[in-house]
């Protein structure tokens, strides 16, 4: 199937683009998030901080939904390897096996080659799997260019949550 991937329903109404008559009239309805989840326990530290910075900034939006959890767990996890991967790249040893601070041009001196660069592998898988995950999400820069949030709709109910009321025949 071709063209542009269609938007979910509470996308198009925090972006005010929403209409009845564009939209499938039997779309399932998905419960948006009001409370943010404990991250799971095999994140590592950059994993759970970028769940606890990005999840509330994802509800306060109204963007997040119950069955996206498992979307934004793979983005954090892809950012926790990420993450791991510029440690491992950045932080060596020295010939007596103690910890240093190196480039990247040292890192690739001391692999020989880059088909033995197997973190700089990783950091590159991570990197492009975390963008997509993160464009899914809202994001990045050009995905958040496509969403029209105003400040009214950050305070009390907002205008998007009424709509969602209205539409819902709440």
């Amino acid at each position: 199937m071709g063209g542009r991937p269609r938007k979910p329903r509470n996308q198009k109404l925090v972006q005010g683009t929403f209409r009845k008559d564009r939209n499938p009239e039997h779309e399932p309805v998905i419960t948006l998030v009001d409370e943010i989840r404990k991250p799971p326990a095999y994140l590592g530290k950059y994993g759970k901080r970028l769940w606890q910075e990005i999840a509330t900034e994802l509800i306060n939006s109204g963007l997040l939904t119950e069955v996206d959890w498992p979307l934004f767990e793979m983005c954090c996890q892809t950012y926790q390897q990420y993450r791991e991967s510029i440690d491992d790249i950045y932080n060596g040893e020295d010939e007596l096996g103690r910890k240093k601070k190196r480039g990247l041009k040292e890192y690739f001196r001391e692999k020989g080659s880059f088909s033995s660069a197997t973190e700089f592998r990783a950091l590159r898988n991570a990197k492009e799997e975390f963008l997509r995950y993160a464009g899914q999400l809202g994001l990045t820069p050009v995905a958040r260019n496509k969403i029209d949030l105003s400040d009214h709709e950050r305070a009390g109910k907002s205008e998007t949550e009424k709509m969602w009321d209205e539409v819902n025949g709440s």
